[in-house]
């Protein structure tokens, strides 16, 4: 299903522009703005964030929890080029250092949240799902679940496309 066009002019007031990407952010429109594709994305806690935050926690457990990393020099090649581990700052198990980037600022740098810890230990359950929608947190969605959980849940291309 494809979103109406909105019909505007230079006298349409800004809010009704506002309401009719929030009304149709799930479908995705462009911004006649900015030409920028405006959508809702549901991203699943998967194994391969799992091994990232297992992986910092290895690095930085006697820390502490004082320990920054620049993930993109520190970690092993595999999960460098996964980069999904920057995501599970929705969740709050990891957080960066420059949140929100700042250009001219550190990016890349993380460390892992005390609630990251908890989840590595199965101390802490989250929501499977992040709905995120211009880079920011809307909302928690799906089951509980736990690392041994996440871990057994491989990242799935089609299913990530089909939000297309």
């Amino acid at each position: 299903m494809k979103p109406p066009v909105f019909q505007c002019d230079l006298f349409t007031p800004v809010h009704q522009y506002r309401r009719y990407l929030q009304e149709y952010r799930e479908l995705g429109v462009i911004c006649m703005c900015c030409d920028q594709y405006v959508k809702e994305y549901k991203r699943k806690l998967n194994s391969g964030m799992a091994r990232a935050l297992w992986e910092i926690y290895r690095i930085t457990r006697h820390s502490n929890g004082d320990a920054w990393l620049d993930l993109g020099r520190m970690l092993n090649r595999w999960i460098t080029l996964n980069r999904e581990w920057s995501k599970l700052c929705y969740w709050g198990l990891l957080e960066g250092r420059n949140s929100p980037p700042t250009p001219g600022r550190e990016h890349g740098v993380f460390r892992i949240t005390p609630e990251g810890v908890e989840f590595v230990l199965k101390q802490r359950k989250v929501r499977r799902y992040v709905c995120v929608y211009n880079n920011e947190l809307l909302r928690f969605e799906g089951e509980l679940i736990d690392i041994e959980d996440a871990f057994e849940d491989k990242f799935n291309y089609p299913e990530l496309m089909s939000q297309l």
